[in-house]
């Protein structure tokens, strides 16, 4: 059967041209779904949910927009790109492949205490991250991973916005984001529902909402060194992509 899969989705894509990739590279709680669903609403892009997909080679980036287009019933029209969002490091994409590729990377992140307010409030283990601690580790050790992928990549390939940019600055950030991917139509604060929300990705209400809307959001407690040792992560990154 994935024999006859990978002939179906080669032949198809010998007719229709596929798009280039557009990851969001960010991490749990950090606005990818939100932002997956704005870019996946514009005209130029396909997209489907976060897929947890390894990029490897160009038949998986053919998996992921074939897996895409059947699950937006879009089989005809040409897309310039299709987007996943990566939020583990084990699921980073092949980077020596993708030199070879007009791959674009968007890097986005959010303040740590948000972050990991939101992370509780899921109130289950998700994707093996179930403990507090579990919490705080993962992300430093992924904005950490987060810098130094970014480091291997060329300037023109990605571009840094956080999640208070989107949701506080959201007409500037969008048009920053539409000039990068040099899209004919920018991208609006408005976006479509589709069969994978709330299932891949995002399993809140927020996503539903369709439309990019600031949420007061109620804080777990944090000590202060734990405060302290995610803000030095979140205020190094800040300072590093700032650069870019």
């Amino acid at each position: 059967m994935s024999q006859l899969k990978k002939i179906i989705i080669k032949s198809y894509f010998k007719v229709i041209k596929p798009g280039s990739p557009v990851f969001i590279m960010g991490h749990m709680r950090s606005g990818s779904s939100l932002l997956e669903h704005i870019l996946s609403s514009n005209s130029s892009i396909i997209g489907s949910g976060e897929q947890a997909r390894i990029y490897e080679s160009s038949y998986d980036f053919q998996k992921s927009e074939f897996f895409s287009r059947v699950n937006n019933k879009t089989f005809l029209s040409n897309f310039p790109y299709f987007t996943d969002q990566v939020l583990h490091n084990h699921l980073t994409p092949n980077l020596d492949f993708l030199k070879n590729t007009n791959g674009k990377y968007l890097f986005l992140i959010r303040d740590p205490h948000e972050t990991l307010s939101s992370m509780k409030k899921l109130k289950k283990a998700y994707n093996g991250v179930s403990e507090y601690f579990d919490y705080i580790s993962y992300y430093k050790d992924r904005i950490k991973y987060l810098i130094n992928f970014s480091k291997k990549l060329e300037s023109h390939q990605q571009i840094f916005i956080t999640y208070e940019d989107i949701v506080s600055n959201t007409d500037e950030t969008l048009i920053k984001i539409s000039e990068f991917l040099k899209l004919k139509k920018p991208l609006t604060p408005f976006y479509k529902l589709k069969k994978t929300t709330g299932v891949l990705g995002d399993r809140s209400e927020n996503i539903r909402k369709q439309l990019i809307q600031k949420t007061k959001k109620e804080l777990v407690e944090l000590d202060n060194q734990t405060k302290e040792d995610l803000y030095e992560s979140y205020n190094a990154a800040i300072a590093y992509f700032k650069k870019l």
